[in-house]
């Protein structure tokens, strides 16, 4: 079974001379509900007598539904769920500065998140160089992506940041390598405490 723990609503398409940023992109998703029907049979048997087959009452589980996305693959992406509204923004190799199309997502994704809720900002680095130098990026990642949503867009005290450096991977060494996948920030909400 696919883990859909991060759905995939899309990931960046860069055109040339416009950012398009469509990581948040509920239109290219679909629904897909299931509904589980199940029929027991009974089967008992006396000594001396044939088998008693007894069909009983079919029950029906709810309805499930899951929200599917297409998936568009680039360099720099992101992957958003959009069920607890978790964003994560991927990064190049070394690389901490906002790209454009970060910078649209961030605002892509203040449109579907509430504005009672602070949002956590969790900064994350592979475990190519030392491991000092990685803790140091990851902060200046979640750094960055604070003062984007306090500064550029109004965001005020409901920011939190943390640095992890690499000390929580989420792909091995030979996935990162392909896309990136520790090279991350992530944003979570939580219950605002301000």
């Amino acid at each position: 079974m696919i883990n859909r723990n991060i759905l995939v609503l899309a990931l960046l398409s860069v055109v040339p001379g416009a950012v398009s940023a469509t990581c948040i992109d509920i239109a290219n998703t679909y629904v897909r509900s299931v509904e589980v029907t199940s029929t027991t049979h009974v089967t008992t048997q006396k000594k001396g007598e044939l088998l008693n087959i007894v069909q009983q009452q079919q029950s029906k589980d709810p309805v499930r539904t899951e929200v599917i996305a297409s998936e568009k693959t680039d360099s720099e992406s992101c992957l958003f769920d959009n069920q607890t509204k978790s964003l994560v923004l991927i990064y190049d190799f070394n690389k901490q500065k906002l790209t454009e199309s970060h910078k649209e997502i961030l605002k892509q994704y203040l449109t579907v998140i509430d504005d009672d809720t602070s949002i956590v900002i969790e900064g994350h680095a592979d475990a190519t160089g030392a491991k000092k130098y990685n803790l140091k990026l990851s902060n200046r990642r979640a750094d960055n992506v604070a003062s984007y949503l306090r500064d550029t867009l109004a965001q005020g005290t409901r920011i939190v940041t943390k640095g992890f450096g690499e000390s929580k991977p989420v792909c091995s060494v030979r996935e990162n390598r392909a896309d990136g996948c520790n090279r991350r920030v992530v944003l979570t909400l939580s219950p605002n405490q301000f």
